[in-house]
């Protein structure tokens, strides 16, 4: 599917769909290649299209699917051959809450102030401080700080937007469309400073082990990032470009805090990242997350996280996502 979008806005759009059709059919006969050594079937066809397409317009480059080496494509043969019935219900920010009581207990989880519809959420802003998101998408939240009536009506029309949007469309994250797009209002975390969510604590799990710990700190201005193994030992590269590098962190801390609870919630996953904040030396849960940034890290650092993450891509599954009619195919749905 022709989705303009993905291209670089200066590009004309006569130029636009001729790149998109040489690259339609250099992924077709890639298509048939692929055909030969792994379960590709007829519904698949759109979502390996857009896998392609995204990869070859962001990182000038095809997934390599029969033997993925990077991060990169280890993540785009998990779009297409580790589906797991359970991925809609972990990327609902609003769903997976209680899956995440069960598993590691509420108290991982951020307090709820209101969810729903936004004409249910919009009125439980007022004279509130908090965090505002989607349930269906990535990087919608604002912090919220007694808004004006103004401040509210911005606020309405920005996740008016986002909650019409079709979260990863086009770059392969086809969970996001099975989730039923609501809004989540939660309570401010502790020692959050105005405007500045706490730090991040990312951590990449295979097979339900933590394989590599990545922190962000400062998000909103002057971001930072680091990577550390599970011993504390700090990586020499970032999976980031657009972030410096971490200069001090309590990073034992932090794994010993964080290693059980997102072992227990990626049990029975390939590959998940299990993403929590870190405030007041407690950890909180943020999201869950099966392909981080679309697999359209750089070529470098996608290299290197390959070769240490190792996301295993040997035992390919027939898809129980149906990218024809955007649906979960019958027989997943009945067992």
């Amino acid at each position: 599917m022709f989705r303009p979008g993905l291209f670089p806005a200066e590009i004309p759009i006569c130029v636009k769909q001729l790149i998109f059709g040489a690259i339609w059919i250099i992924t077709r006969l890639k298509w048939v290649s692929d055909s030969r050594c792994l379960p590709l079937q007829p519904r698949d066809w759109p979502l390996f299209l857009d896998i392609h397409v995204v990869s070859l317009i962001r990182t000038r480059r095809m997934p390599h699917l029969k033997n993925p080496q990077s991060l990169n494509d280890q993540i785009r043969w998990g779009m297409l051959f580790s589906q797991d019935i359970r991925t809609p219900m972990l990327v609902d920010k609003l769903g997976v809450r209680g899956f995440v009581a069960d598993r590691i207990g509420s108290r991982y989880l951020v307090p709820l102030k209101s969810s729903g519809t936004l004409e249910e959420v919009v009125p439980a802003l007022v004279g509130q401080r908090g965090v505002i998101k989607c349930t269906h998408d990535s990087g919608s939240a604002v912090i919220v700080d007694n808004p004006s009536p103004a401040d509210i009506e911005l606020l309405r029309k920005r996740f008016g937007r986002a909650l019409s949007r079709s979260y990863g469309e086009g770059k392969g994250e086809w969970p996001y469309g099975l989730v039923v797009p609501q809004v989540l209002f939660e309570e401010l975390l502790p020692g959050t400073l105005s405007g500045v969510s706490p730090p991040d604590v990312k951590v990449h799990c295979v097979n339900g082990i933590p394989a590599v710990f990545e922190i962000i700190t400062n998000r909103q201005c002057s971001p930072r990032s680091g990577l550390f193994l599970p011993n504390g030992q700090k990586l020499d590269f970032l999976l980031r470009d657009d972030m410096a590098a971490l200069e001090r962190f309590p990073i034992r801390e932090v794994i010993s805090l964080a290693e059980k609870p997102a072992s227990a919630l990626a049990e029975g996953l390939s590959y998940v990242r299990v993403d929590f904040y870190y405030a007041s030396k407690k950890l909180f849960f943020g999201e869950m997350t099966f392909f981080p940034e679309s697999g359209l890290y750089s070529a470098a650092s996608s290299a290197q996280a390959g070769r240490i993450i190792s996301i295993p891509c040997d035992a390919p599954l027939l898809s129980i996502y149906d990218s024809e009619t955007r649906t979960l195919c019958p027989e997943s749905i009945e067992s």
